[in-house]
């Protein structure tokens, strides 16, 4: 019966652990909102750079938690920086001599009136990992140590 235990605990970490990375996106997509912001930008003959203002700021002012698109197809726009403070999104390739639309997908904080929320599911993970060391480890003191 003991190696029974054991070996259920053991295989159900497993599991958690391969689990364990869609968990963390879940925990991401919990903690934040996705915003959209449209902008319309006009290029002159010598830039092909942009510089456009959020609406809320940037989840961890991370260019690679946005997405940025054009309705010109002569357009391949990257994004380059973001300034926090002011919530400017610098980005390039844009076409010259035209105007086109901007569109910024994003995420934003979304617990930001619910800072229990906020710091329960920053905990889980920590969680979840302890557990997963642990488990297994009580698993086999209990296996060994029974007579």
């Amino acid at each position: 019966m003991k190696y029974l235990i054991g070996i259920l605990v053991v295989v159900a970490a497993i599991f958690a652990g391969v689990g364990l990375p869609a968990f963390m996106s879940s925990v991401t997509d919990f903690r934040t909102d996705t915003v959209s912001n449209d902008f319309t930008v006009t290029t002159n003959a010598t830039s092909v750079n942009g510089t456009v203002q959020l609406s809320e700021q940037l989840w961890d002012g991370d260019i690679t938690n946005a997405t940025i698109e054009s309705n010109n197809v002569l357009d391949t726009p990257a994004m380059t920086t973001f300034v926090t403070g002011s919530r400017a999104l610098n980005f390039n390739g844009l076409a010259l001599n035209g105007t086109r639309l901007i569109t910024v997908e994003y995420k934003t904080a979304g617990l930001t009136g619910y800072q229990g929320a906020e710091t329960g599911i920053k905990l889980a993970p920590a969680l979840i990992v302890v557990a997963l060391i642990l488990l297994p480890l009580f698993s086999f003191v209990m296996i060994f140590t029974q007579k």
